[in-house]
């Protein structure tokens, strides 16, 4: 397997290099897109309070996609390996559990304890989550023609989630309850450009990285 790895090394290396005079351009982007996160909205503390309650009947409601904005800057070594740094905020997912028939008595609100008494009742606890993450990755493109190229990345995420549980008591006034979670995990992507113009380029581009699925549209512009 090492000796795979070396072959495969001495075979892009100089493929590379050939094209080292042609293109050596820091670009900007700026885009966005859909994400899709499957079981982003893990139980909170609040949640499992009130569902843990014997006797407890709930019911959810999970909306795991949303948009999101991106801004990236890069620099492109030649034709056909780049550098990235970007940055992705704007995605929000929520999910919505209906509570009846049941007495919840206390809970334990951002360490407030509150009773809820003894009769059965029904409310909405409401879970809302933000996404925002840092990403580098390097891309290795392949030029099919002046203005058409496909390409490959990977990298990593360096992800924040807010998470913020709510449960509504009067009109628009709400006991909450927030946490945030935060790792780093690897990415992958494929996707191709289009080049219109020498500066300018479109790009269209999916990725992968743990349970996030992205789909993306975004506008470079090269220095």
């Amino acid at each position: 397997m090492k000796r795979f790895f070396i072959l495969i090394v001495l075979l892009i290396v100089p493929w590379c290099s050939c094209y080292a005079a042609h293109d050596d351009s820091w670009y900007t982007s700026v885009g966005g897109g859909a994400m899709i996160v499957k079981g982003i909205n893990s139980p909170t503390h609040l949640e499992q309070q009130i569902l843990g309650t014997a006797g407890v009947v709930g019911s959810s409601t999970t909306d795991n996609k949303s948009s999101y904005n991106s801004l990236a800057v890069g620099k492109c070594i030649n034709i056909n390996v780049c550098f990235e740094g970007a940055y992705i905020w704007g995605a929000e997912f929520h999910k919505d559990i209906t509570v009846n028939s049941a007495s919840i008595g206390v809970i334990d609100v951002g360490g407030t304890p509150i009773d809820f008494g003894t009769q059965p009742i029904n409310l909405t606890l409401r879970q809302e989550a933000t996404v925002s993450a840092g990403q580098l990755s390097v891309l290795g493109k392949i030029p099919l023609n002046p203005w058409l190229g496909v390409f490959a990345r990977v990298g990593v995420y360096g992800y924040q989630i807010k998470l913020v549980s709510k449960i509504p008591i009067y009109q628009n006034m709400y006991l909450s309850e927030e946490s945030t979670d935060s790792g780093t995990v690897p990415m992958a992507s494929i996707g191709f450009d289009v080049r219109p113009f020498d500066q300018t380029t479109g790009r269209f581009e999916g990725q992968k990285t743990g349970r996030i699925s992205i789909f993306s549209f975004s506008f470079i512009y090269k220095f």
